[in-house]
């Protein structure tokens, strides 16, 4: 038995690493080809899509931890009250944002904005939808968790994958890598106080969809 036990403790971080790997590297390369224009909006989209669900089979039958080592707990209505909180929250992130910008005397990248002015409103809700459940899945749940679990400092398991989030928002411009970092930053701060993927989800998908929908107006201003 202690022999058994002992393989089993090196066998779980080893599984911790290579699972951080996927989270932390694969969607690295992933920008790194949609950057190139190897990758249509729609390739990049189910990419995504399938690296969380991968996380999540690989949580479930390789790690065999359960979905709550991702912060999937019952979901319940106060995770909708939370949820919307976090969003309002992050919505207040936007003038302290243009107010860092301006004295910074960063640039914001039109190019994606424009493209995302000219969306009809279906594909920004599922774009969305998307950012917010992937992203809060490789960036925040999985990698927080078992970072924590391989370290025990929640410093760490906090700076490495806001680093990664930071990063691979980098085509958007210096301007816009303010409000990443803010937004990001706060997201992380209420992933480890609230350990709730539900509520992270719901309030970036608020913040994300309103923002989208904002894009023409801010956009004609």
């Amino acid at each position: 038995m202690n022999t058994v036990q002992n393989l089993e403790i090196p066998l779980r971080k080893l599984s911790h690493v290579v699972g951080l790997c996927l989270a932390l590297v694969l969607p690295a390369g992933l920008l790194t080809l949609a950057s190139l224009g190897w990758l249509d909006n729609i390739t990049f989209e189910i990419a995504f899509w399938s690296i969380a669900l991968i996380l999540v089979l690989y949580t479930l039958l390789v790690e065999q931890l359960p979905l709550s080592s991702l912060g999937f707990g019952t979901f319940c209505y106060k995770d909708v009250l939370w949820g919307v909180a976090l969003g309002l929250l992050l919505l207040l992130v936007f003038p302290i944002a243009s107010v860092i910008v301006k004295l910074i005397g960063f640039e914001v990248s039109q190019e994606n904005a424009k493209a995302l002015a000219g969306m009809p409103t279906y594909a920004l809700f599922l774009l969305a939808l998307r950012a917010a459940v992937t992203e809060e899945i490789i960036y925040r749940a999985y990698p927080v968790e078992r970072l924590i679990a391989l370290t025990g400092s929640k410093v760490l398991a906090a700076g490495v994958p806001i680093t990664v989030f930071i990063i691979s928002h980098f085509s958007w411009g210096m301007g816009h890598l303010v409000f990443v970092t803010l937004a990001g930053g706060l997201l992380t701060v209420f992933y480890l106080w609230k350990r709730n993927v539900w509520v992270n989800i719901i309030g970036h998908f608020l913040v994300d969809f309103a923002a989208f929908m904002l894009l023409p107006v801010l956009m004609k201003g």
